[in-house]
């Protein structure tokens, strides 16, 4: 049982984590240090508000610069921030958690940088990403509820699918332009 509950929380963190990279962490470390129940981890206690203040900065600045990173590399970083914050809040199961979350990551990421940079070119690029990082923070706090992080996932793979058909269909009669 708590393996199904560390892969519910790791596939609703790795979902957060594809939105923002570093929200979630946050998240995270703000619940480790308030103790919050089912949140099992790899990591000893260490000096919580450390992490919870660079976990912060960090957030703020990704928050501010993250239209301007490429996006590639945008979908890696936040693909690897929820492989490893799954890690971390994994637990025993680290690796099966942490492949969990990273794939999860690597779906919404794929998904809401399109939907951001389209956002950021209708209007304000940093209110797109700062709209996104709300969103993040609502997903990871959401995500620590055990069952909630499967929820997200079955809410999110319709999105998902509706995304890549507004974008075929977009570009249906442009294919060779493509």
């Amino acid at each position: 049982m708590e393996t199904l509950i560390a892969i519910g929380q790791a596939i609703g963190l790795g979902a957060a984590c594809g939105l923002n990279a570093l929200v979630p962490g946050l998240v995270a470390a703000v619940a480790l240090a308030i103790d919050i129940p089912y949140l099992d981890t790899n990591v000893d206690d260490a000096d919580h508000a450390a992490v919870i203040a660079a976990l912060g900065v960090a957030s703020g600045l990704g928050i501010a610069l993250g239209h301007r990173i490429p996006v590639r590399a945008l979908i890696a970083l936040r693909t690897l921030a929820g492989g490893a914050l799954a890690w971390v809040a994994g637990g025993d199961e680290s690796i099966v958690v942490a492949v969990a979350g990273a794939a999860a990551a690597l779906v919404v990421a794929i998904v809401a940088v399109r939907v951001t940079a389209r956002a950021g070119r209708a209007g304000s690029p940093a209110i797109a990403s700062g709209l996104a990082a709300a969103a993040s923070f609502v997903g990871g706090a959401l995500a620590l509820v055990p069952v909630v992080g499967y929820l997200l996932a079955v809410a999110g793979l319709p999105l998902a699918l509706r995304a890549r058909r507004r974008d075929d269909e977009r570009h249906a009669g442009l294919r060779i332009l493509r």
